[in-house]
């Protein structure tokens, strides 16, 4: 199916709808949710340097391998959720709103054992 929507022309509004289409299909809930979250948000435009980065300030000290895929939520002081960020033609910084969400529901999830754990919603796809 991956392959199928990389060959559509498809925009994100319709992407979001589609989302929300499925979430609406989901059981109701009478539950209500309220967290106060802060975060450091690091997006980059440019890959090389959000590798250099993430070895520099994560990666080397910690032992971890591999590279910083295109969305990360590291747990720390202030916790950080890291992006790639891609650029409007009016020069407007664009962030990948899938990717932002998930990485906030890590967060989320985190500070309250109540919801889904996120990559639970996202097997699958990789």
């Amino acid at each position: 199916m991956l392959e199928e929507l990389k060959s559509l022309d498809i925009t994100a509004a319709a992407l979001f709808n589609a989302y929300q289409d499925w979430f609406n299909r989901l059981h109701k809930s009478n539950k209500e949710l309220d967290i106060d979250i802060k975060f450091r948000l690091r997006a980059f435009g440019n890959d090389d340097l959000k590798q250099l980065r993430y070895r520099e300030e994560w990666a080397i000290d910690r032992g971890w391998k591999g590279k910083c895929p295109a969305g990360l939520h590291i747990s720390s002081t202030i916790p950080e959720i890291w992006c790639d960020l891609k650029e409007s033609k009016d020069g407007h910084i664009i962030l990948p709103p899938h990717v932002l969400a998930h990485e906030v529901m890590h967060e989320i999830y985190n500070l309250s054992h109540r919801t889904v754990y996120p990559d639970d919603l996202v097997k699958g796809i990789y």
